[in-house]
């Protein structure tokens, strides 16, 4: 069985020698000895850096590149209560908990009948731009997820690699808050926080894509010339609307505050 694994760069780095039969260590020497940065002042019209690596690694090493399984990382904040017992969930299949959850967090500032108008108001995107984001999002079948990374270490750096930063906050959940927050004057992100752990859910699937190689061999490549990490490592994956069952969750990690 040939895995991807990216949790750590050690995963990463015994994954493509498991998948690329490419000894770590000639692995490690093709990453050290290479000179992107003098590759690009000679060819700066070349493809940006994941592609090159994988150009290169391939016309050095004619690796084998496929392989069986990914493995996921899902990152959300949940209440300090709840589980992963159904799998993860797309998000038609959410939407209704996280209202359900939100408003015991501001049931001493509106009523009930109040919180279902505000609900109903973000729904039809009345209540400014981050209303009408959020009808995008829950009404825009691309958006349903569950959605993933596959190296880990991007889930620390969402500025270096323009990600929104899920482990702060859900995007439907930050256009909640800041709606109610510019209608009602309260802080329920500040409340939100307080009552929810940021979390990472590692899961399998079977996905093979040799082009992700191209995006670890890069993730790498800085981390072992101590460069910052940026888009040229985000990859993500998309459910599309799935349930990511129980059985595929590999673990749960639940972390300090983000």
């Amino acid at each position: 069985m040939k895995v991807l694994d990216c949790e750590s760069f050690y995963h990463s780095l015994f994954s493509l020698e498991n998948i690329t039969n490419i000894n770590s260590e000639e692995i490690l020497d093709f990453l050290q000895c290479f000179d992107m940065d003098a590759f690009y002042q000679r060819n700066p019209l070349f493809e940006k850096g994941d592609k090159l690596l994988l150009y290169k690694f391939k016309k050095q090493f004619g690796p084998i590149m496929h392989y069986d399984q990914s493995n996921w990382f899902h990152l959300t904040r949940i209440y300090k209560n709840d589980d992963f017992q159904s799998g993860i969930l797309p998000l038609i299949d959410v939407v209704e908990s996280k209202w359900d959850k939100l408003y015991p967090l501001v049931s001493n500032i509106i009523s009930e009948d109040e919180w279902n108008d505000f609900r109903k108001n973000m729904e039809m995107g009345l209540l400014g731009p981050h209303s009408s984001l959020y009808k995008f999002r829950t009404t825009n079948t691309h958006f349903e997820g569950p959605y993933a990374i596959s190296i880990k270490d991007t889930a620390f750096k969402t500025n270096k690699i323009c990600h929104h930063n899920y482990l702060a906050v859900p995007e439907i959940i930050r256009d909640i808050c800041l709606c109610f927050e510019h209608n009602y004057g309260y802080d329920l992100f500040n409340e939100y926080s307080k009552n929810s752990i940021p979390c990472i859910v590692k899961f399998k699937t079977q996905f093979s894509d040799p082009e992700l190689i191209g995006n670890v061999l890069f993730y790498m490549y800085q981390t072992v010339h101590n460069k910052e990490l940026n888009s040229n490592c985000k990859t993500n994956y998309n459910a599309q609307g799935c349930r990511i069952p129980p059985e595929d969750i590999l673990k749960i990690e639940y972390l300090n505050a983000i």
